[in-house]
This record gives structure tokens, C-alpha cells and sequence, in this order.
């Protein structure tokens, strides 16, 4: 019965879809799936919890507008590499935190507050201030 609920709340869940290239999912539902093409986040481990999702190839996308915590699992499979820019009081745009290469993954980066306040930057793209 746990499945079905399960399966039930992951086709509940809707996203927002902004510029055609960025989606949050509106509930934190246990979708881990990241289509080919994609570059997905997720803001707790195993793939679970709030998912931001973008097949930008060369565009940043402020976490601070979205419902969002930390980057702490994410799936790359989009074309291009991906970048997660934290902020910085001393140097804009701030600091490249952590680059999410093509075809990789994690279940669990374990860096505290990767990308709180901070950006998604996909391609050559680097967030501006």
C-alpha cells in the first residue's frame, strides 16, 4: 500500500515550468528521476526533497527564487557540464562551490549549505549580482 501512495503523490506533483528551460516540483515527492538532456538538483539526500530541474545549455538560475534549501544530491545528464556558485561578501560573483560534470552523481555531496542563497550555472554560463 506504501507504493501506491507513493506512486499517487509523484503524479500529484506538479511542476512550474519558468523561461521554458527551469521546473521546480512543488511538493517534495521521491522523484529521482532526471531525463537525458536534463541537469537535475535536489535539496536532500538520495534524491529526495525539493527537485529543481533545467535543460539549459548555457544559462544561471538564482536557488534564492525557489522554495529551496541546499544543493545535497543532483544528476547531470545534460550535454554540458554544470556549476554551483555560492556567494561571497568579498569577490562577485562569488566562488565556483562545485562543478557537477556531464554524467555524474550523487546521492549525498555532504557540503553544508552548497548553493544556499546561490546559484545554478549551466555551460560556460556564470551567475552575475
Amino acid at each position: 500500500m506504501h507504493w501506491k501512495m507513493r506512486i499517487a503523490s509523484l503524479t500529484a506533483a506538479l511542476g512550474i515550468t519558468l523561461g521554458g528551460s527551469l521546473a521546480e516540483a512543488a511538493t517534495a515527492s521521491a522523484d529521482t528521476s532526471c531525463d537525458w538532456g536534463y541537469t537535475c538538483i535536489w535539496d536532500g539526500t538520495n534524491f529526495t526533497g525539493h527537485k529543481i530541474v533545467s535543460f539549459s545549455t548555457n544559462s544561471c538560475f538564482w536557488l534564492g527564487n525557489y522554495n529551496f534549501g541546499w544543493v545535497t544530491s543532483y544528476k547531470n545528464n545534460n550535454t554540458v557540464d554544470a556549476s554551483i556558485w555560492n556567494p561571497s561578501a568579498t569577490s562577485l560573483p562569488g566562488y565556483k562551490a562545485r562543478n557537477l560534470p556531464v554524467g555524474g552523481f550523487s546521492s549525498n555531496i555532504n557540503i553544508d549549505y552548497l548553493g544556499a542563497d546561490g546559484w545554478l550555472c549551466l555551460g560556460s554560463a556564470t551567475p552575475y549580482y
